[in-house]
């Protein structure tokens, strides 16, 4: 990817470079780029995108969700890399290698909390995440389970607008505390026996 970003005749790539100042509007914004060699160049574009990374949040943290405990409670980031590793079929558990049948997400986990080790703001960044995330059961196979864990009745753009949950949004449905949490996970595990006990 980056061969061809560089590759683009309609990309300036500056490296070893940091913007130092932003100003204009909308549609034409002049920014300042000062370069290694101690020199500022001007460039104005029409758009800024700020993407400045982020820190994952140690799920360690969080033993009450069981992090740790069972390989099929899994981070995003982890989520992410099983789908990657599905090729676009179904996502495999962890713990057996088998088809994930139902999942849950737990959202806002280790956040709007005063814990110690705990974020006291909101990320902005997992309701959003979840719904993505949710599309890969969804367009893979409609049967799967699609809760959203959500510690905290938030959401950011068209989540607060309409007043849902991300699940909401995608067919499923929230539970809003830990009980609810444990509740459904509990569910999950009777299913999941059942399961076992009709088919092996």
């Amino acid at each position: 990817m980056a061969a061809e970003v560089e590759a683009d005749p309609r990309i300036t790539v500056h490296l070893n470079s940091a913007v130092t100042r932003t100003s204009g509007a909308p549609g034409r914004f002049p920014a300042d780029i000062a370069t290694e060699s101690g020199s500022t160049v001007t460039e104005n574009f029409g758009a800024i995108i700020q993407a400045n990374g982020f820190v994952p949040y140690d799920a360690n943290k969080l033993p009450e969700l069981g992090y740790g405990k069972t390989p099929d409670v899994v981070t995003h980031l982890e989520l992410e890399k099983l789908a990657k590793d599905a090729n676009g079929g179904p996502i495999k558990r962890p713990s057996d290698g088998k088809e994930v049948k139902s999942v849950a997400f737990a959202q806002c986990a280790g956040q709007h909390s005063a814990k110690p080790g705990h974020l006291p703001y909101c990320s902005e960044f997992c309701c959003t995440t979840s719904i993505k995330q949710a599309m890969y059961f969804m367009n893979g196979f409609r049967k799967s389970v699609k809760t959203a864990l959500k510690m905290n009745s938030v959401g950011t753009g068209m989540m607060k607008t309409a007043r849902m949950s991300p699940m909401e949004m995608v067919g499923g449905h929230a539970v809003k505390d830990l009980s609810g949490f444990h509740k459904v996970l509990q569910k999950a595990k009777e299913l999941e026996d059942a399961r076992i006990a009709q088919h092996g």
